[in-house]
């Protein structure tokens, strides 16, 4: 599987299972490792492992997770990318790439700019 094509699956596993607790999604990847022979047949797995589980959680009146629900990815923003290059100045093309694939997968309005400067696409998701 090329690159692209790595990183549109995961982006499209990840909305698909990141309603899934901590504890319940790790007992679905250890399942989908033993039982799954290619990609298309890991979120299925994952999701018929512990589905009943998860809906028997969602039914209980006061549902509170025993476990907190798992985070996504680490926010990547400018002046974290400025933080950790010690001070402003011009994004290098890899960094602009970066965040600006970051914004793209988390459904935001905006986007970066080479010299750091933000600019509108239209409404976000």
């Amino acid at each position: 599987m090329e690159e692209s094509a790595r990183r549109e699956w995961l982006s499209v596993a990840w909305k698909t299972l990141s309603h899934l607790p901590a504890d319940l999604l790790k007992r679905g990847c250890d399942h989908a490792r033993k039982t799954c022979d290619h990609p298309s047949k890991i979120v299925p797995a994952i999701l018929g492992e512990v589905q009943d589980d998860f809906d028997r959680r969602r039914e209980r009146a006061s549902y509170e997770p025993e476990v907190p629900m798992i985070a996504g990815p680490r926010t990547r923003t400018v002046s974290a990318l400025r933080d950790r290059r010690g001070g402003p100045g011009p994004m290098t093309e890899a960094e602009l790439v970066s965040l600006n694939s970051y914004l793209e997968w988390a459904g935001a309005a905006v986007r970066y700019h080479r010299d750091g400067s933000k600019y509108n696409i239209g409404p976000s998701l």
